[in-house]
């Protein structure tokens, strides 16, 4: 009696490869998700730490239409609610003879025992300010 040879079986059963394929978009998933999820939660820390910045004086002054030497301070105006017990304070200088300024800003938010200081730096170019002597006109 002869035999005849059967076909191979194909088994249904994934092999080890296809396996560790699996195993490895899995895990690139998942850590891809837990990256959002951590960025999410430090974004959500640090907004709930409000600090006070140079941002809200600065806005303010380039509303004006002229910058003097001066020495301007306040608190934070319609703000106190949110940044409670914040001060700035800009410092204006001429540092050209065209209308260009420098003012140097530095906040104070009290925090604990201590106070949380920031300071901001900016040119502000006003052309019909400063300059009384008529230099460089």
């Amino acid at each position: 009696m002869t035999t005849t040879p059967r076909p191979p079986v194909r088994s249904r059963a994934f092999t080890l490869l296809e396996v560790m394929i699996a195993m490895s978009i899995l895990s690139i998933a998942l850590f891809a998700v837990l990256g959002v999820v951590i960025a999410g939660l430090d974004t959500a820390r640090r907004l709930q730490k409000r600090r006070a910045t140079a941002s809200y004086p600065a806005s303010v002054l380039s509303l004006t239409n002229r910058l003097e030497e001066e020495v301007l301070s306040g608190d934070f105006g319609d703000f106190k609610e949110v940044f409670p017990g914040a001060q700035w304070e800009a410092n204006i200088y001429e540092v050209g003879t065209n209308g260009l300024f420098r003012v140097d800003f530095t906040v104070a938010q009290p925090s604990g025992k201590s106070a949380d200081v920031s300071h901001l730096n900016i040119l502000m170019f006003r052309p019909g300010s400063g300059n009384k002597r008529g230099l460089g006109r």
